[in-house]
């Protein structure tokens, strides 16, 4: 879960209620996010072309209410950067005037086909926790939220319908039998091989 508040580790950036980006940290500025080269007044919209994000600050504006666990994707194909997203009221009060938007960049990304939980593709990151090939023995969704048919059908149709789905945090094995905690987030994505669904973590 990210901090509602901003601190010096966490990405942030303050977005007004015209929806314009301003006062992004040092943490922003390091990831190289957008807007956060120089100062800027770009709106959030522009800054993260094809991504909802302005939808979460307008709703975060209207309702004063957080929003979490999101995934915004940035980049072109092949280019894809993962980001794992926090809306808050800034300051936080039942009318905000701004919103916090606080990232941090997901480390693992995997490419899965959508139907039959095959792994396409696997990052540095991913390769490490999973191994070579990231599957569990015997079963093609190897993360314990993704282990039942019915799970999966679920976790699908979130994703389709609202570009992302949040799997929560759960303990995986990896190959040399360490044990580790990871957090997901379910991304559909569509590609030239007709991906369907993208998993995307982090420790």
């Amino acid at each position: 879960m990210i901090n509602s508040q901003a601190t010096p580790e966490t990405a942030s950036l303050t977005i007004g209620s015209d929806l314009r980006a301003g006062s992004p940290n040092a943490a922003w500025r390091g990831l190289n996010l957008p807007g956060g080269n120089g100062p800027t007044r770009e709106r959030i919209d522009r800054l993260f072309p094809g991504s909802d994000v302005a939808g979460h600050v307008l709703d975060v504006l209207a309702s004063g209410v957080p929003s979490e666990n999101l995934a915004v994707r940035i980049g072109g194909a092949g280019e894809e950067r993962f980001l794992w997203a926090s809306f808050h009221p800034y300051p936080s009060t039942a009318k905000p005037k701004n919103v916090l938007m606080q990232v941090q960049e997901m480390s693992a990304h995997l490419i899965v086909d959508g139907k039959t939980g095959e792994v396409l593709e696997a990052n540095a990151a991913a390769k490490g926790i999973f191994g070579q090939t990231p599957r569990s023995p015997g079963s093609p969704w190897f993360a314990e939220p993704l282990q039942s048919q019915e799970a999966r059908a679920i976790s699908l149709a979130q994703a389709a319908q609202c570009g992302s789905h949040y799997l929560g945090k759960f303990k995986h094995r990896r190959p040399d039998g360490s044990e580790v905690e990871l957090e997901s987030i379910l991304v559909p994505v569509d590609g030239p091989q007709n991906r369907p669904a993208a998993r995307s973590l982090r420790q």
